[in-house]
């Protein structure tokens, strides 16, 4: 339902000829690069530099809730996208 310009009464129509994937894979933000990062759809490009530029400077994550310690990433933001991070 959050397909970039896509309505909603396209979606509502089409909804019950989809299945849902539980096969997710996760970006390792330890290991990704700031392009990788930037190509997840709810990671904006702005988002991916303050994550690299902080893991550059402070080093590895020991935890997806470390991003946080960045002051411009919010937590509903996370929350909504820590499904898709690992360590």
């Amino acid at each position: 339902g959050e397909t970039f310009g896509l309505p909603d009464s396209t979606f509502q129509s089409i909804k019950s000829q989809l299945q849902i994937s539980p096969i997710i894979n996760k970006i390792n933000i330890n290991e990704v690069t700031e392009d990788e990062l930037k190509t997840h759809p709810y990671i904006s490009w702005n988002q991916a530099k303050l994550i690299i530029s902080y893991r550059n400077m402070h080093g590895r994550f020991e935890s997806v809730n470390e991003l946080l310690k960045i002051g411009a990433l919010k937590k509903e933001w996370l929350e909504k996208i820590q499904i898709y991070l690992k360590i």
